[in-house]
């Protein structure tokens, strides 16, 4: 059986290349924060679970994945696949007047850069001048998950 290998490469505006080949890993649910995600499938077959859908993926079978939607990729039959992804940051795509923050992206700005910080659901309320239920609210309409869901989930793997 051949090895596993990744290949990660960004460029200096922040797009991502990661080449995954002969991989067995399951990622589990989870978003990208500043990022957007096309991949093509090149050997075997990954399922993805995106917005309570499964989805298998085969050889030569593109995927997009948007910003903040959760989603999970686990390979078929525990066999191994080969993918390219391709991370675009999504300030890449937006003009100026959609760059500007909301209270939502803010909170998740502030939970993606002090994953160290131990912020309790009344800090992160406080921090966007919100009730914890609105801001909670507010957070999973925009972001996909719940504040804590976000605090908890895989870190990315493209943080300076």
């Amino acid at each position: 059986m051949a090895q596993e290998k990744i290949t990660y490469y960004r460029n200096e505006k922040e797009i991502a290349y990661i080449h995954c080949e002969n991989c067995n890993k399951s990622y589990p649910m989870h978003t990208h924060a500043e990022h957007m995600v096309a991949g093509i499938v090149l050997q075997g077959s990954v399922c993805i679970i995106c917005q309570g859908r499964r989805r298998i993926y085969s050889a030569g079978e593109c995927f997009y994945i948007g910003q903040d939607i959760p989603h999970a990729i686990e390979p078929v039959e525990d066999k191994t696949y080969s993918i390219v992804n391709l991370c675009i940051p999504v300030s890449v795509t937006l003009d100026e007047k959609e760059r500007k923050e909301t209270d939502a992206m803010q909170l998740k700005r502030l939970i993606a850069d002090t994953p160290q910080l131990p912020l309790s659901v009344k800090d992160m309320a406080r921090s966007i001048a919100l009730s914890p239920y609105h801001m909670i609210r507010k957070f999973k309409n925009v972001c996909g998950l719940t504040p804590h869901q976000f605090q908890i989930s895989p870190v990315e793997g493209f943080k300076k």
